[in-house]
C-alpha cells in the first residue's frame, strides 16, 4: 500500500525549495521543467500542485512573506517601547537581508514581466501587510508614517544590494534620528 502523502506539507516544501531556485536563476529563466528538475520531482508532480510557473511563483512569494511577517511579529512583541521594537525590527531585517534582497529582486523582475493590474494587486497586498506590521508595532498613528518607514527600509535594502559600500540599516535610522532632532 502506498504511503500517504500530506499534500499541504508537500506543497509548502516545494514552495520553500523553489525560492532558492528563483533567487539564483531569476524569474524569467525558470521553467516548470527546470524547477521540477532542481526540486528533484517530475514535471507532472509539479503540475499536480501548481497550474504553472506563475502559480508556483505567486504561492512561493505569499508563503515566504507570510513566514517573514509572522516571524517579525513574534520578535517585535519582545520590545517594550516603540524604540526597542525598531531596534528589534532592524536586527530582524539585518539577519534576513540576503533573503529580503533576493525577494525584492525577483518580485521586481516578476512585476517587470507581468505589469498587469492583478500582479500589481498581490504585490501591493504584500506591501500592505508589512506596512500594517510596522504601524502596529512601531506605534505609528498615521498609516502614511508606516508607509514612509516601508519606503525607507526597502530603499536601504535595495541600496545595499546595489552598492557594497552603502550604509547599513542601523546607520540609516541613526541618520533619520539626527535629522529629526535637528528640526526640533
Amino acid at each position: 500500500m502506498p504511503a500517504k502523502v500530506d499534500h499541504d506539507a508537500r506543497r509548502k516544501e516545494l514552495l520553500s525549495a523553489s525560492f532558492s531556485i528563483f533567487a539564483r536563476d531569476g524569474y524569467a529563466a525558470c521553467t516548470m521543467r527546470g524547477l521540477a528538475k532542481a526540486l528533484g520531482v517530475s514535471t507532472g508532480t509539479l503540475y499536480h500542485y501548481f497550474d504553472g510557473k506563475d502559480a508556483v511563483f505567486v504561492a512561493m512569494i505569499r508563503q515566504l512573506n507570510g513566514e517573514l511577517i509572522a516571524s517579525a511579529n513574534a520578535e517585535l512583541v519582545t520590545g517594550v517601547t516603540p524604540e526597542d521594537r525598531l531596534q528589534v525590527l532592524l536586527a530582524f531585517l539585518a539577519r534576513h537581508l540576503d533573503q529580503l534582497q533576493a525577494l525584492i529582486r525577483i518580485a521586481l523582475e516578476y512585476h517587470r514581466h507581468h505589469g498587469d493590474p492583478a500582479s500589481r494587486a498581490w504585490l501591493a497586498d504584500i506591501t500592505r501587510q508589512y506596512v500594517h506590521t510596522f504601524q502596529s508595532h512601531l506605534s505609528f498613528e498615521d498609516p502614511s508614517e508606516a508607509r514612509v518607514m516601508m519606503s525607507l527600509l526597502v530603499g536601504a535594502i535595495v541600496h545595499q544590494l546595489l552598492d557594497a559600500e552603502s550604509v547599513d540599516l542601523f546607520e540609516h535610522v541613526a541618520w533619520i534620528r539626527r535629522a529629526l532632532s535637528d528640526e526640533s
